[in-house]
């Protein structure tokens, strides 16, 4: 499941920041249906929603930060198991860590 995710970003590399994070909520809820997922911009402290699902905000959602810049909270990651959520999570944060900064 996870090699979809792999091929997205890969084709998405050059993307713009919001194209890249589209294109990975999309894998993300296409392989798991009922994660609720927010993508963040992240500026010290505040974690500025960008992206995603925007209802319900949930109090104790996880926050994994992503780069300096961007992150994403998920309300419901036990649904996902944390081994791929783990892999998941480092093949997004594998792009932001070969990317340069301008």
């Amino acid at each position: 499941m996870l090699d979809r995710l792999q091929a997205v970003v890969k084709e998405h590399q050059h993307d713009n920041d919001l194209n890249f994070i589209k294109a990975c909520h999309g894998v993300l809820t296409e392989i798991y249906p009922c994660l609720h997922l927010r993508w963040v911009h992240i500026y010290g402290k505040r974690w500025a929603y960008i992206y995603g699902n925007s209802g319900d905000l949930g109090q104790s959602s996880l926050r994994i930060q992503l780069s300096q810049d961007y992150g994403i909270c998920i309300d419901n990651a036990k649904l996902v198991e944390p081994v791929e959520l783990d892999q998941a999570m480092a093949i997004i944060k594998e792009h932001y860590n070969g990317k340069v900064m301008v």
